[in-house]
């Protein structure tokens, strides 16, 4: 055997055996690493391992890298440089990697340090692990299998999770992570997050608390060993949150009828697929009773409820609908609709003044509007004029501007209800439209009040002008022309914007025609701020 093997020997026996005397110079101060298991494999992470050593006198340094047997010499890493404690702490870089080149294998290593100069000698060592294989986690098993639906009694809960986690040696520790996803592959809880024995079943559990809709979840189980090394798998979990989905196609809820129709239509969905459905009459069977006609087409469950021989009278009938998923959440409509078959009484019509000079009145009622009307058809001459919709409340009026013609106007009017009911016509109004040319005003004239002016013919323009009493101009309006009849409204405001006293005043329209010639009209009229 070579002396220097031999010497290597008694100082590993003494650095091991007894360490104190060992180091009894105190040459060495310390003596660490940053990493005591990594993994040297060139995937970026933990590739290295920094050794730093610190001294407190002068001395000639080995740092070795020795193989278990506390005599093979694996590197080489400082070979026999003198340092002075000013030059420490010292560091040095080890990739886990023979003298000569090449990884070393999976084992665990000595990190050797010797100092000696001429009054001493100290060493002291570590031990390191090189790790090249990656963990390994599997999930072993998961129930319930079929989809998961927390907080519904009977069903199963909690999820339960199985899964293995191995981790070849050397091995030091393995830290596990297992999250819970959803569906949009968000981090929503952290089941576990800390080291995890190997070789061994272990069980994680989900009450599903932190899920809020349907879909697939997944739960993802990490482990990462001490070297830096990781292993993933996931399994998807089907979890049901929602209750079915229910609608009627046919008809609206709160909807009034004038007949009801020989039956509802409608649909049910779940992700998970409809169980059951059922359905129950007020006023009739109290119990649900199950829904007999159903078709299902494709993942949506199609049915009919018959109603002709069900709900005969008038009034207000309110159905429930009843369906449940394969994992029993429920979805409850109620659905009412009222049975309306009586027409609204016929509307009574308000008569106006005539004949009159304006080209317009204002249609109302003697009678309030219903809060059951929905809408009103006005006729003119016999022919529908307009639907309109009051949207009163219940005693409220209908004004309603109908345009007149030179001559007679004949107008009348039907109710509509909610459940489309027609009343009868209306008393019939004659309003006669005298279009002679000349000013029509309101008596009292109120504020935004309007002057009706008929002309023979199309004019340029109109000017107003109104005087008190004693020719004082109180204001001045005026209208570019379009047609043979004009309007022209007053806010009761002077020049000065300001209201004008109660009292009688004087309009004075002038006409300047389209063929030059020129009309004048006056009209006293009583103002009524």
């Amino acid at each position: 055997m070579s002396r220097r093997r031999v010497f290597l020997r008694v100082l590993l026996f003494l650095t091991v055996c007894s360490p104190v005397a060992a180091r009894s110079q105190g040459i060495i101060a310390n003596l660490q690493v940053d990493k005591f298991t990594f993994s040297p494999n060139g995937d970026g992470v933990t590739d290295s391992t920094v050794i730093t050593y610190t001294l407190s006198d002068t001395a000639t340094v080995h740092l070795l890298i020795l193989a278990m047997d506390s005599v093979t010499v694996v590197d080489t890493l400082v070979g026999g440089i003198q340092l002075n404690p000013q030059a420490t702490p010292a560091s040095v870089t080890w990739r886990g990697t023979f003298s000569s080149g090449g990884v070393v294998p999976e084992d665990r290593y000595l990190v050797f340090l010797r100092a000696r100069n001429a009054a001493a000698s100290d060493s002291t060592y570590l031990t390191l692990s090189v790790d090249l294989t990656p963990p390994q986690v599997m999930i072993v098993g998961v129930s319930p299998s079929t989809p998961f639906a927390p907080n519904v009694p009977g069903q199963p809960s909690p999820l339960k999770v199985d899964y293995v986690v191995t981790d070849p040696p050397p091995s030091d520790s393995v830290f596990v992570t297992i999250t819970v996803l959803d569906p949009a592959a968000s981090t929503i809880e952290t089941l576990v997050n800390t080291d995890q024995p190997v070789a061994s079943t272990l069980r994680v559990q989900w009450d599903g608390s932190s899920a809020t809709t349907d879909g697939f979840y997944e739960v993802r189980v990490v482990a990462t060993d001490a070297a830096g090394q990781a292993a993933n798998t996931f399994t998807t979990i089907d979890v049901d949150m929602d209750s079915p989905e229910l609608t009627i196609t046919n008809l609206q809820a709160n909807q009034d009828l004038p007949a009801i129709p020989d039956s509802l239509f409608g649909w049910a969905w779940d992700r998970s697929g409809i169980d059951s459905l059922f359905v129950r009459y007020s006023g009739g069977i109290e119990a649900f009773e199950p829904v007999a006609s159903t078709r299902l087409v494709l993942d949506t469950l199609f049915f009919a409820v018959q109603l002709v021989d069900s709900l005969t009278a008038d009034g207000t009938y309110t159905l429930g609908f009843k369906a449940t998923d394969r994992v029993s959440r429920e979805r409850v409509l109620p659905f009412t609709i009222t049975l309306d078959s009586a027409a609204p009484p016929a509307p009574v019509l308000v008569q106006p003044p005539s004949p009159t000079r304006t080209s317009s009145f204002l249609l109302d009622t003697a009678v309030p509007v219903s809060n059951d009307t929905d809408v009103m058809r006005i006729f003119w001459n016999g022919n529908l004029l307009d639907s309109i919709f009051p949207n009163l409340p219940a005693g409220g009026d209908l004004p309603y501007e109908v345009p007149l013609l030179p001559g007679p106007n004949r107008v009348s009017a039907k109710a509509v209800d909610r459940a489309g009911n027609v009343s009868p016509f209306s008393n019939e109004i004659v309003v006669v439209f005298d279009a002679v040319a000349g000013m029509s005003i309101p008596q009292p004239f109120v504020a935004n009040n309007s002057f009706q002016i008929n002309l023979s013919k199309r004019a340029l323009v109109v000017t107003l002008k109104i005087y008190d009493l004693g020719g004082h101009l109180v204001e001045e309006l005026s209208s570019a022309i379009v047609s043979t009849s004009v309007t022209i409204s007053w806010d009761g405001l002077n020049g000065d914007h300001d209201l004008v006293e109660k009292g009688p005043l004087v309009a004075v329209a002038k006409v300047d025609y389209q063929d030059g010639d020129r009309e004048i009209f006056r009209e006293i009229f009583l103002f009524q701020p």
